[in-house]
C-alpha cells in the first residue's frame, strides 16, 4: 500500500497520514446554521474515507474531530479589530488568520445567535414600538377629561 500518495488531494479536499490516524480537511463550508455546517462538513470527510476505502482498501474506522471546532464568521467590526489586535476568550477569537478579519465562534450556538443578532434587534424593536402605542392609547383614554360637575345652587332674593 503506497500511503504516500494519501498525501496531498482527494476528492477536493486534502488528506494526510500521521504515524496514527489519517486526516481529511473540509474546505470552509458556508451557510446560515453552524449546526448543519457541521454535519455537511462531515458528510464530504465520509465521502473521502469511503473513496480512500475502495481507492486503496484502507480499514478506517468512524470519523471524528480532530481538533476543537471553530465558526468562523467574516465580519467589518472585526476586520477593524484584527488589524491592530489578536482578541481570543473561552467563547471567540478575532483574529486574522485567514487573511481578513473573522470571529472564531467555539461554540454553534454562540456563532448562530451572532448571526441572528441583527433579526433579533429588529424584533425587539418592532416589540417596543407596539408596547409605544399600546401605552400611548392606554393614556390617552385612562388620563381623558372624564368630569362631570354636581352643582347646587341657592339664590336669595
Amino acid at each position: 500500500m503506497n500511503w504516500s500518495a494519501l498525501i496531498g488531494s482527494e476528492l477536493g479536499l486534502m488528506v494526510e497520514q500521521t504515524t496514527k490516524h489519517i486526516l481529511v480537511y473540509c474546505d470552509a463550508v458556508m451557510g446560515r446554521d453552524p449546526s448543519d455546517l457541521l454535519l455537511l462538513a462531515k458528510d464530504k470527510t465520509d465521502r473521502v474515507a469511503a473513496h480512500l476505502r475502495l481507492k486503496y482498501g484502507a480499514r478506517l474506522g468512524e470519523g471524528r474531530l480532530a481538533r476543537k471546532v471553530h465558526f468562523g464568521v467574516y465580519d467589518p467590526l472585526a476586520a477593524l479589530v484584527s488589524r491592530y489586535w489578536q482578541v481570543s476568550d473561552d467563547v471567540a477569537k478575532v483574529d486574522e488568520s485567514e487573511g481578513f478579519g473573522e470571529i472564531d465562534w467555539l461554540s454553534a450556538e454562540a456563532a448562530k445567535d451572532y448571526l441572528l443578532m441583527p433579526q433579533n434587534v429588529k424584533w425587539l424593536v418592532q416589540i417596543q414600538e407596539r408596547f409605544a402605542e399600546s401605552m400611548h392609547e392606554h393614556l390617552r383614554y385612562s388620563f381623558s377629561p372624564k368630569v362631570t360637575f354636581t352643582a347646587r345652587f341657592s339664590f336669595m332674593f
